[in-house]
């Protein structure tokens, strides 16, 4: 698991009663796949807008055995859903429009 869940109050708990996660600019899901793994009973879903990386996501998901993980092609500034968590690992770095992706995540978060 990774070391920052713990750092937030409450959150492991949630995550472990169940959660609905979006992992934001995932790339190949490899914190996303630890994460699900660590908590079964919480629902994860990453999103990045490279398709072959998102390809390549679920299937180490699919190999992995994995049910309560899925990953769909969508951009950080419009990724779809509602969730309860939301993370991203490096995922500014590489955003073109860092100004105004994180307040896209923030909008969502407070819906």
């Amino acid at each position: 698991m990774p070391s920052w869940p713990p750092a937030l109050d409450g959150v492991v708990d949630k995550l472990k009663r169940g959660a609905a996660v979006a992992d934001v600019g995932c790339r190949h899901g490899a914190s996303t796949i630890v994460m699900a793994k660590a908590f079964p009973k919480s629902r994860f879903f990453g999103f990045d807008y490279h398709a072959p990386l998102v390809e390549a996501a679920a299937k180490a998901a699919r190999h992995a055995g994995l049910t309560n993980v899925r990953f769909e092609v969508a951009q950080a500034k419009n990724f779809p859903g509602h969730f309860d968590l939301v993370v991203t690992e490096g995922g500014f770095g590489r955003w073109r429009r860092v100004a105004e992706t994180p307040f896209n995540i923030v909008l969502e978060v407070r819906q």
